[in-house]
């Protein structure tokens, strides 16, 4: 079985020794769904219905050979090869599959996509790498974006030459609240097929993100001499477990307070860094350099919090 390199996903993936009966098969199954649209009881007579228990019994196969048990797997696809009189090759233990280069996308990612606010945002690299990229057509990768998931609504940049991390010029894109899905395709030359690799991302709400000096978010302190102390209360609408704070590097957190009008914590900053930890990240807003700290805190994060800002 194989695991999705983007996406939380498990295939159960045909063994290339199995490849020749496995074309063959897919061929019958193709002139199988001919019969039935002639005859809705085609698949009850005859060879049909042997067609359909080999297709189940080499589903059967993969996931034998998947789970280590290769002699159960052999048998089972020998039988379908006999019972089809496919004529292929039989198989044993001791065949050993063919070396074979297969085209493939390894690594996808856009880092400027990620642990991004919601808005509009500057794409110029691209960490992408290929498996054997002799085997594509050349200035077949493109490169794309969607707000479904499903297929490529937004063409970010085509017709790219076949290597690794292109560079894209002048290349936008708005990352909305919800999830937001990238694309990378390039087309095989042998055959057309398009390799396709994805991955997601959900930027950062509004909601979540307490922006320190930072326009024009921050309309109040966008001037402001970070030199001096600045307190600022966030108020929440619902309980969360996450929170972002953006500020210039030059800033840094001196103290949060959770729920200064009630109840207050004077040490939930010091709680949060010693339960969960604090992680930094670095993002650039109009040519300026800022940190993103993201605080992960259970029980949550409730009613409002006490921001004090100062020099770093």
């Amino acid at each position: 079985m194989a695991q999705n390199q983007n996406n939380p996903f498990i295939y159960l993936t045909v063994p290339y020794r199995y490849n020749c009966v496995y074309q063959k098969l897919l061929r019958k199954l193709a002139d199988l769904g001919i019969d039935i649209l002639n005859d809705c009881g085609a698949t009850c007579r005859g060879i049909n219905r042997n067609i359909i228990n080999c297709w189940n019994m080499f589903q059967a196969a993969c996931g034998a050979y998947a789970l280590g048990e290769g002699k159960k797997a052999d048998l089972l696809i020998n039988y379908i090869n006999i019972q089809l009189k496919f004529g292929c090759p039989l198989l044993d233990e001791e065949t050993e599959p063919p070396v074979i280069k297969a085209p493939a996308i390894k690594t996808f990612d856009i880092p400027d996509v990620r642990d991004k606010y919601v808005g509009v945002v500057n794409i110029t690299n691209v960490t992408l790498t290929f498996e054997n990229p002799e085997l594509f057509k050349e200035n077949s990768l493109r490169i794309g974006a969607s707000y479904e998931g499903t297929r490529i609504d937004t063409v970010l940049a085509e017709n790219l030459p076949i290597a690794d991390n292109p560079i894209l010029n002048d290349v936008t894109f708005e990352l909305k609240p919800d999830r937001n899905y990238f694309f990378a395709e390039a087309i095989v030359d042998a055959d057309n097929t398009v390799v396709v690799a994805s991955f997601d991302v959900l930027p950062l709400s509004n909601t979540q993100v307490f922006y320190y000096g930072i326009p024009p978010y921050d309309s109040s302190l966008s001037n402001a001499n970070t030199s001096r102390q600045h307190t600022w209360t966030w108020f929440f609408l619902n309980p969360i477990n996450s929170i972002y704070i953006a500020y210039p590097i030059d800033s840094a957190i001196s103290n949060i307070i959770g729920d200064p009008n009630g109840n207050p914590d004077t040490n939930l900053y010091e709680k949060i860094k010693k339960s969960h930890g604090v992680n930094k990240s670095g993002i650039t807003v109009g040519g300026r350099a800022y940190v993103i700290e993201t605080l992960t805190y259970t029980p949550g994060f409730s009613a409002s919090l006490r921001i004090i800002m100062g020099k770093k």
